[in-house]
């Protein structure tokens, strides 16, 4: 058994909390709430990040200390505007029908 603290109590850290207790981890979540996540992160061997990308940097730096020494699993997101807008239809079907070795990375999403 191992002490977890999962930072963030969103869809993911919630999940990722249920999951860790239910194989029989000891898991504490830390929400928004003034000092949760030093708490947490103080007492527990891993550290899980599940916070929203655009301030988890800040977060994190803000608990330096408590990260010291700690196992720290990072599955943030990051949520700006840095990754290209998914092409559209023709675009996608104009760029499969060519040689994947020329295709750009750019990801495609038929609505």
């Amino acid at each position: 058994m191992i002490d977890i603290a999962v930072l963030g109590n969103g869809r993911v850290g919630g999940n990722l909390a249920t999951a860790l207790t239910r194989a029989g981890h000891r898991v504490t979540t830390a929400g928004r709430t003034e000092g949760a996540a030093a708490e947490a992160a103080r007492t527990a061997r891993v550290v899980i990040n599940a916070t929203p990308g655009a301030g988890s940097l800040e977060r994190l730096t803000a608990l330096r200390e408590e990260l010291r020494g700690k196992i720290l699993i990072d599955v943030s997101n990051a949520t700006t505007d840095s990754t290209p807008a998914p092409a559209s239809p023709s675009a996608c079907k104009k760029r499969s029908r060519r040689p994947a070795s020329s295709r750009r990375s750019t990801p495609c999403s038929i609505r």
